[in-house]
């Protein structure tokens, strides 16, 4: 077996006794369960290497039982110097990490003004980069006083831009350039507005006379249809006033030619309605004869009834009597 810290473990079986029993024991077979041989034989030896591996197992026990209690013992002193020893160090520690917290703070109280410090240049250089995205706003009036305000100033210096200065210098240089084309570029759109604005006004000016014209013209349209339109009214109220008149005047006539003929048919017919009238006097005035019996009187009373309804129809029918009818 391997050594251990203090000392040599061992055990009651050794490597080779384990050797001598693999050789042995791991070629035996059990052919079935009628082979009562094998089976004898390989129980025996399984309980043989059981014993073996209780023996091993009970010898660990005693051993780790000294090894346990022996490292409590380590552990409890081990905790002992280390509570004497956690306070020293404690406090070592805490003084050197104020020399530590102290370093860094002064490192990052530089680092802090490094960069107060070269925000403060960038934002210059930006200043003057922005420039160019105002001047878009403006124009080429107010681009020329720009430009002349930037050229005027002094260069970017090394004492305001330090390390920077020279791109301070080539971003001012870039901006009076790119100023300077906007300016141009400005100049010609406002001279194209300025033209565009002019033809928009001459041509605003000749839509306006043209609808002067137009409304000139459709004036004149207007009062033409207009008197065409009283002339044909006019035309028309004679011709219908000629025509009422020939058509009362017909009407006349005709009314006057109906009543002239009714006239002369009334006068034909009236020697017949006369004697026809007269014919109905006659009637109505026969003398129905005087009788005595009540049956004979009632006759004579249907009778004259009936001569008077005869003169009545007769004068009807006279009066209703039409020439031609």
């Amino acid at each position: 077996m391997k050594a251990a810290v203090g000392g040599v473990i061992q055990y009651n079986v050794t490597d080779a006794a384990i050797e001598k029993m693999r050789r042995e024991y791991l070629p035996l077979k059990i052919v079935d369960i009628h082979d009562g041989a094998g089976i004898a034989q390989v129980h025996q030896a399984r309980m043989k290497v059981k014993r073996t591996r209780v023996a091993v197992e009970k010898r660990r026990k005693e051993l780790k039982r000294d090894a346990l209690e022996w490292g409590r013992k380590v552990d409890a002193e081990a905790k002992r110097i280390f509570g004497l020893l956690e306070p020293i160090e404690s406090h070592l520690k805490a003084e050197e990490e104020k020399v530590i917290r102290e370093k860094e703070r002064i490192k990052a109280e530089k680092e802090r003004k490094e960069k107060e410090r070269v925000d403060g240049i960038r934002r210059k250089i930006s200043a003057i980069q922005g420039v160019i995205l105002k001047a878009h706003t403006m124009n080429s009036g107010q681009i020329a006083k720009l430009i002349e305000s930037l050229d005027t100033q002094d260069e970017p210096s090394e004492e305001e831009f330090a390390e920077f200065t020279e791109e301070a210098r080539q971003v001012r240089a870039k901006t009076l350039a790119d100023l300077g084309e906007l300016y141009e570029a400005k100049v010609a759109q406002e001279r194209a507005e300025e033209e565009r604005r002019k033809e928009e006004a001459r041509l605003e000016k000749l839509r306006k006379e043209r609808e002067a014209e137009e409304r000139r013209l459709a004036e004149e349209r207007r009062k033409l249809e207009e008197e065409r339109a009283r002339i044909e009214a006019e035309r028309r109220a004679e011709q219908e006033r000629k025509e009422r008149e020939e058509r009362e005047k017909r009407e006349a006539e005709e009314r006057a030619r109906k009543e002239a003929e009714e006239k002369a048919r009334m006068e034909a017919l009236r020697p017949d309605k006369e004697k026809l009238l007269k014919f109905a006097d006659r009637i109505q005035g026969i003398e129905v004869p005087e009788v005595m019996s009540d049956e004979a009187k009632e006759i004579s009373a249907q009778a004259k009834v009936r001569l008077d309804r005869i003169a009545e129809e007769i004068r009807s029918s006279v009066n209703g009597l039409r020439p031609g009818g």
